[in-house]
């Protein structure tokens, strides 16, 4: 939430050497290593693995029970906003959908925040607000078929603090593979230089 990351830009800061180059992305994108780049890096270190995280995103919107369109809106944006454009209400495209108009104010209010502020897990109401209705008319339906209504956890302020987790757990594993990839090459050294140290040590203690 407070750009937490330790980025290029640290490096840059307490370096005695200014180099201009130092806070430019690692994986040669061009770009300032700012605290959300990892996320918008046009030059993935493991893109395979970056999608199978945004995809939990996804698939737990499908099993909290989150409004269709909601769905697609929410997962629409995040996809452009980390392409590093900015989501707009141009982008939705609705014909007579239910909370049209709910939903097209909720993207308007979230642009205002600001996309990158989505990231930092600062939503805007009117999402879990649209959420709370959709659960509310899913217990009305289930009522007319006398089925039992959904379960009390169901609510607009579970839904939102859980999607936040969601962003967060996609956080930190973006940086997780970031970090994995840019010392790849010094965690491999470390542990050829642990093993060694290992085997004369084990070697030492046998031949005694």
């Amino acid at each position: 939430m407070h750009n937490w990351q330790t980025t290029g830009r640290q490096k840059q800061l307490f370096s005695d050497v200014h180099d201009t180059d130092i806070s430019l992305c690692p994986f040669g994108c061009g770009q300032s290593e700012n605290p959300q780049h990892y996320l918008q890096c046009l030059v993935p270190p493991n893109p395979d693995e970056s999608r199978t995280c945004f995809r939990s995103i996804a698939s737990w919107m499908k099993k909290s029970l989150t409004h269709p369109v909601l769905q697609v809106i929410i997962i629409k944006a995040m996809k452009i906003w980390l392409k590093g454009d900015s989501p707009s209400a141009q982008d939705i495209t609705l014909e007579n959908e239910e909370y049209e108009d709910e939903i097209i104010q909720a993207h308007t209010n979230q642009h205002a925040i600001g996309w990158n502020n989505f990231v930092k897990e600062r939503l805007s109401k009117r999402w879990s607000e649209i959420q709370q209705s959709h659960y509310n008319m899913m217990n009305r339906h289930r009522n007319t078929k006398c089925q039992d209504p959904l379960p009390p956890k169901y609510s607009s302020q579970w839904w939102s603090s859980n999607l936040i987790k969601q962003i967060i757990y996609y956080s930190l594993n973006e940086w997780q593979i970031r970090n994995n990839k840019l010392h790849a090459d010094l965690t491999e050294n470390q542990y050829n230089t642990d093993r060694t140290n290992l085997k004369h040590e084990v070697q030492e203690w046998y031949s005694r």
